[in-house]
């Protein structure tokens, strides 16, 4: 029988292919200078905006589900029929071994120094999306 860990590796590892498969930078560095900068940040702004619009026309049910499941991992993990390894998923989080949120701010702000152009769209794409959804 396949553990909590496992399966979450193995969809971490699936979509770590399919994320290198698609491989966006390497395509837009093709095109070359600010252009690839433009295509980045176009490619995100176009998922963001999608995402925003359907988590403005199913906020409700996302929250509702996200509160039920955590309720059901934590009772079958104390009832021992489930065991998470929490520490792995603080670092697939970027949090760290021990869950230090102060890692993961860190993190992000770096990510966000090193790609402004990136973040803005993203930003504004999810922002349009909420909006207009």
């Amino acid at each position: 029988m396949m553990t909590f860990k496992y399966a979450l590796y193995y969809t971490m590892q699936t979509v770590k292919q399919l994320w290198h498969a698609i491989d966006l930078k390497h395509w837009s560095q093709k095109i070359g200078g600010s252009s690839a900068q433009a295509v980045l940040a176009a490619f995100y702004f176009v998922i963001a905006f999608g995402v925003g619009y359907f988590f403005r026309r199913h906020l409700k049910f996302m929250l509702a589900s996200c509160v039920v499941s955590l309720i059901m991992l934590k009772v079958l993990e104390h009832n021992g029929f489930v065991k998470v390894d929490w520490a792995s998923i603080y670092i697939m989080l970027g949090m760290g071994p021990t869950g230090d949120f102060g890692l993961l701010f860190s993190n992000s702000f770096t990510w966000v120094k090193n790609n402004v152009i990136v973040f803005v769209a993203t930003m504004v794409g999810f922002l349009l999306g909420v909006k207009l959804g």
